[in-house]
This record gives structure tokens, C-alpha cells and sequence, in this order.
């Protein structure tokens, strides 16, 4: 069964981004295109030669004469895709794109799901991803079991849980991360590869979030890193380091992730790599976490900065903004708090980071308590608990929970003291 030429048409200039009339200038009437989306009128061939042009499309996107054809073609694209690692071309995007508002086997539509929402989100386009997302994930069987026909078909949803770990990952959705990072990990066959260096790798990224005990995160991140190693993917290799640095620093051998931060910048320095200066200001971000964490606040200042004057992404510019931040209420200076607390917000709000936006609701309920707004401190930590819940953010839950038990206690509220201690407890790591 197919879809009406003109529907086809219709989704490829939502697409483009394009209205009726410009889609149509010089070419016919907006009146005319209207029918023939509504299935009302047949386009003539003359017509599609000119709209498909516009559409940057091959004409046989739009008027595939059978099935098979269009079977043969997504088939075509999704192997060059998923086997070589290649990118799509907009033409490529527009036939997959298209194929999705056809009836597909199971196994086809989820290897073009996949494919698109892995596409949509190295592209940085979130709005995108979560289109794709939405508009699909019903019509898919998201098995989460080991009982497959082959292992070709294990392969389709071994890629499928681990496109939807990256997924929920950009979403800040640690938890669901997990869980399909989880099964991934169960499905994969073949631990040779690059994507499962990569897999191992982002499970790491993912436990370092949701787990308290961050030796395991380490542990699968010197996988991915022996693996990387041993693959010769060299950029990789520096992103794995970044992370172990990072890691040791969490797990307060401070020395040790200074010195692995360090000599991978040094390394980095002599390398001739993609996304250069993307690496050195993640380095230079988490040299300057080190030295906060020590208390060294000028330091930790100077490498912020170094950061934020190479910074491209408002994403990254975040978490230095929150490093900042955190220096600025030690040392009260409250005007730049205010400031910077602001900006912050603003940013985690415009790009949908729900962790990052709960932990900074945090900083701002500690600012109310030093500013002696009791009142408002404990509202804003209650109500940021229960957001907190909803997304099964557990480790922001304990830390919460054991601030205000803590509160309570001081005030000799012991009731309610004990029933965050409670809380607490019940959200410890237990994954």
C-alpha cells in the first residue's frame, strides 16, 4: 500500500521548511498545489519534473511506480549507511523520510527509524530527534529480549536500543539511557568493533550519571579505552581520556586526574584531529573542576575562562556558567550570582537539559537559605524533588533529601527530619 503522491509532497516541503507559495512560485497556483496534497488532483509529470527540482529530489522519491522499487532503494541507503558509517545526502534523508509514511516490514521501519534519529541528533538537531521520535515509536515492536529469528535481526536491535541510549542520553534521561544502553550491551555479538568501543563508552558516560559507586563507570571506560587503542581511533582515544580524567576526579584521586587531564592535553596538542578545539576546551573545563574541587578558586577561574573563550556550543557553556556559578556563591559575591544563575536557566530552559536545570534549581533553593528566604528555600527544594522523581533522577533525589533532612534536624523538626533521611535512603544506588 502507498501514500498519495500529493501527501508525499506535502511532508517533503514541511520538511524544507517551505509554505505553499513558496514552493510553488512561478510554478502553478497554491490553489492547484492544495488539491493535488489533498488527493484531489493528479499532478501532472511536468509538474513534479519542476517541484521536485525545488524539493531537491530525484522525481522517483515522489511517484515510485511499485513497492519493490522503493524497497530496493531504502535497503540501498540504510547498508551504505549502517556498514560504512557514511552520512546521509538530503536526498538520501528525503527517501527515508518518505519510506516512513509507508507500510513497512517491522525489521525495514526499524532499521529507517534508527538511521534518521541517529542522523537528526549528530546533526545537532534535537527539535528534529524528538519529531522522529515521537511520530514512530509507537509503530515499533521495542523488543527487549533475547529471543530473535537471527542474528541479523539481533544486529537491527542492537543498533535500535543503542541509538535510543543516545537518545534519552541528549535528553538527560539517565535513567532510560541506561536501561537501553543495558540491553545493547546484551545484544551486541561482536566486541571488536568500533561501535562497541563507542557502546562501552557511553555506558561509562551514563553509570558515571545514575551511580554512586563510580569505579564501574571506570571500569568501562578503560574498555572503550583499550579497545579505541587497539582500533587506532585516535580522536576517540582523547575522548576516552578526557572522560577518565574526569572519573579519577570523581572517585577523589585528584592528583591522578589532574596529571591524566594534563598529559592529554599535551598529547592533543601534537595531534591533527576533527573537533580540536572542541577536546582542548573540554580538557581545560575539567582541569578547572579539579582545581575547584581542591579549592584552588583561581585556578579553577583561569581554566573556566580558557574554556569559555573557545566555547562554540551554549550546551557546553552551561556547565562552565554552573562552575563559575558554584565559585561566585562560595565566595558571595551575590550580583554575580544573580547574573550567572540567570543565564544559566535561560540555557538549560531553551535547550531542554532537565538534569542540569534541576541541579541549578538546587543552587538557587541554597541561595534562598543564605539569603535567610527560609520559606522560599524549602518550596523551591520540594518542588524540585518532585520533578526530580519524575524523571527518576535518583541521585539528585538523595542529595536533596539529605539537604533538607539535614535543615529539619538542625531545627529539631526531627519528624520531619527522619522522613527525608527516609527518602534518602530509599534513593540510593541500588542500579
Amino acid at each position: 500500500m502507498s501514500i498519495y503522491i500529493g501527501e508525499k509532497i506535502r511532508h517533503l516541503r514541511i520538511y524544507r521548511k517551505l509554505s505553499q507559495s513558496e514552493l510553488v512560485e512561478g510554478i502553478c497556483s497554491v490553489a492547484y498545489l492544495s488539491r493535488i496534497e489533498n488527493g484531489k488532483t493528479k499532478p501532472s509529470k511536468q509538474f513534479l519534473d519542476k517541484i521536485s527540482k525545488r524539493l531537491d529530489v530525484t522525481i522517483d522519491i515522489m511517484d515510485h511506480n511499485s513497492s519493490t522499487s522503493l524497497h530496493d532503494k531504502i535497503i540501498t541507503v540504510l547498508n551504505k549507511v549502517e556498514g560504512e558509517s557514511k552520512s546521509l545526502s538530503n536526498e538520501e534523508e528525503a527517501l527515508l523520510r518518505m519510506s516512513l509514511l509507508e507500510f513497512l516490514q517491522p525489521s525495514l521501519l526499524i532499521r529507517v527509524f534508527s538511521v534518521l534519529l541517529n542522523h537528526s541528533m549528530t546533526k545537532g538537531e534535537m527539535n528534529d530527534a524528538d519529531t522522529i521520535y515521537r511520530s514512530n515509536i509507537n509503530l515499533i515492536d521495542v523488543k527487549d529480549n533475547t529471543e530473535f529469528k537471527n542474528l541479523s535481526e539481533q544486529q537491527i536491535y542492537f543498533r535500535l536500543h543503542n541509538i535510543l541510549g543516545k537518545y534519552f542520553y541528549s535528553k538527560q534521561n539517565f535513567s532510560q539511557a541506561h536501561y537501553h544502553y543495558s540491553i545493547s550491551e546484551n545484544l551486541n555479538v561482536d566486541n571488536t568493533t568500533i561501535e562497541s568501543a563507542k557502546l562501552y563508552y557511553n555506558i561509562s558516560l551514563v553509570k558515571q550519571r545514575i551511580m554512586e559507586d563510580k569505579s564501574i563507570a571506570l571500569y568501562y571506560c578503560k574498555k572503550s579505552y583499550d579497545l579505541f587503542l587497539k582500533l587506532g581511533d585516535t580522536e576517540n582515544i582523547v575522548n576516552v581520556l578526557v572522560t577518565l580524567g574526569v572519573q579519577y576526579h570523581l572517585l577523589s584521586q585528584y592528583d591522578k586526574s589532574l596529571r591524566t587531564l594534563q598529559e592529554t592535553e599535551g598529547y592533543l596538542a601534537d595531534l591533527n584531529v576533527k573537533n580540536k578545539n572542541r577536546l582542548l576546551t573540554m580538557i581545560t573545563y575539567n582541569i578547572g573542576k579539579v582545581f575547584q574541587k581542591l579549592e584552588k578558586y583561581d585556578e579553577a577561574i583561569v581554566y573556566y575562562n580558557k574554556s569559555l573563550a573557545n566555547l562554540e556550543s551554549d550546551v557546553s557553556k552551561v556547565y562552565v556558567l554552573k562552575g563559575l556559578l558554584e565559585i561566585k556563591l562560595l565566595k558571595k559575591e551575590w550580583t554575580e550570582v544573580k547574573d550567572l544563575l540567570d543565564t544559566c536557566l535561560h540555557l538549560v530552559d531553551q535547550h531542554q537539559m532537565s538534569y542540569l536545570d534541576i541541579e541549578l534549581h538546587v543552587i538557587k533553593a541554597i541561595v534562598f537559605k543564605q539569603r535567610g528566604d527560609f520559606l522560599n528555600y524549602e518550596k523551591l527544594l520540594k518542588r524540585t524533588i518532585e520533578r526530580a522523581e519524575k524523571d527518576s533522577h535518583s541521585i539528585l533525589i538523595k542529595k536533596m533529601a539529605e539537604e533538607l533532612a539535614h535543615y529539619y534536624f538542625e531545627l529539631k523538626f526531627y519528624k520531619k527530619s527522619s522522613e527525608y533521611y527516609l527518602m534518602a535512603l530509599n534513593h540510593s544506588s541500588s542500579v
